[in-house]
């Protein structure tokens, strides 16, 4: 009796087995690409993946406001060239006076409204030969390192979107392969039976 107890309980575990097997026999019809290919309707991809993450990563959201702070440098240089021209006025309202220089003589009347205008022209000579053009330089490759900071941020997002696809690709595959080798087990061991 105590070696028909085992038998018994083998054969429930068999059972219990062949109907689960049979379940994921249905599923093996089905190919390893099939199961892992994206719904016909779209779904997620690689490429999907990655142009989503070079969209919303934030390092290469930082990296566009970068490009447009080095455009600002860029233009500040740019206006460095133009000549300064300073205008100034002035108006100044007096009391009414009148002025006796010399005891008998009539009074002499003051102007009691006062105008100014001045016209400064600034012309930077010497940076034009020392300065601005190296500034002016300096400031055009810092845009342009910028502007590949910013390419080169939006392809390391794609790429670590990329691998962790594929990562998670792998780990679905791994699953599939693991069911197909329980199913497998499953059948041989009841042939063995």
């Amino acid at each position: 009796m105590k070696k028909t107890t085992p038998r018994r309980l083998l054969s429930a575990f068999a059972s219990a087995a062949l109907i689960q097997t049979s379940a994921l026999a249905a599923d093996q019809q089905v190919t390893l690409d099939e199961r892992l290919a994206p719904p016909p309707g779209g779904g997620l991809t690689a490429d999907r993946v990655a142009a989503r993450a070079s969209e919303t990563s934030f390092d290469a959201a930082a990296s566009h406001e970068a490009v447009h702070a080095a455009e600002a440098k860029l233009e500040q240089a740019e206006v460095a060239y133009f000549p300064k021209l300073t205008l100034t006025g002035s108006y100044t309202q007096y009391s009414p006076v009148s002025l006796t220089i010399f005891p008998g003589s009539p009074p002499i009347e003051l102007a009691d409204h006062q105008w100014l205008g001045v016209a400064n022209l600034r012309i930077p000579l010497t940076d034009y030969v020392f300065r601005l053009a190296q500034s002016y330089a300096a400031a055009s490759r810092s845009k342009r390192a910028e502007q590949l900071n910013e390419q080169a941020a939006r392809l390391k997002a794609a790429a670590d979107a990329r691998t962790l696809y594929y990562t998670w690709l792998r780990a679905r595959a791994q699953v599939i392969v693991a069911e197909r080798s329980l199913s497998y087990s499953s059948e041989r061991r009841i042939s063995w039976q």
